[in-house]
């Protein structure tokens, strides 16, 4: 696991990844300036590394079913609704986790409803969430505005909120959008 140490309060990894953020979005801003723009692409990988390493492991494969099961009653407590029969199991013979029905669901029923308190979004009230709302980044990618609140709360570990979530997340996803 990566360093705990805390810069101005904030873990040292999510101090770095905001700076890094800054950095590069300066950098974007000025594309002219090649050196800067590979500098700041070169520091927020490095930042990103840092807060990955820092993060505690996802679940093994084993665990995964335990991982759904945590996440439906994590689900349940922040009021998600969902028909008795819907359920989350692996997916297409892989580990994805996939929403499925154990038996018949009627056309027009409720499968899932997900309130908004139990939707992860990009912003929130630490200093990723700050910077993203300042800077305009989370206007402007909300990709990258929510890749960068998992990887904070992956980093908080067993202190985030979001951990049944994140755990039932796959590790890692693969998929032309981002190749």
């Amino acid at each position: 696991m990566g360093s705990k140490k805390k810069q101005n309060g904030k873990p040292k990894a999510e101090h770095c990844l905001v700076d890094a953020v800054e950095a590069a979005c300066r950098a974007f801003n000025s594309p002219a300036d090649a050196d800067g723009l590979l500098k700041a692409a070169t520091s927020l990988a490095a930042a990103v590394d840092a807060l990955a390493a820092a993060q505690p492991a996802a679940p093994a494969a084993g665990d995964r079913g335990a991982a759904r099961g945590a996440l439906l009653a994590w689900g349940a407590e922040r009021g998600v609704e969902r028909h008795d029969r819907a359920t989350l199991d692996a997916f297409g013979g892989s580990d994805q986790t996939a929403v499925v029905a154990a038996g018949a669901v009627a056309a027009g029923a409720l499968v899932f409803a997900v309130p908004r308190r139990a939707m992860l979004v990009a912003a929130g009230g630490d200093a990723v969430g700050a910077f993203l709302e300042t800077s305009g980044l989370g206007a402007k990618n909300p990709t990258v505005a929510l890749a960068l609140r998992v990887a904070r709360e992956r980093a908080a570990g067993a202190a985030s909120p979001w951990r049944a979530y994140l755990d039932a997340l796959p590790p890692t996803y693969d998929t032309p959008l981002f190749w």
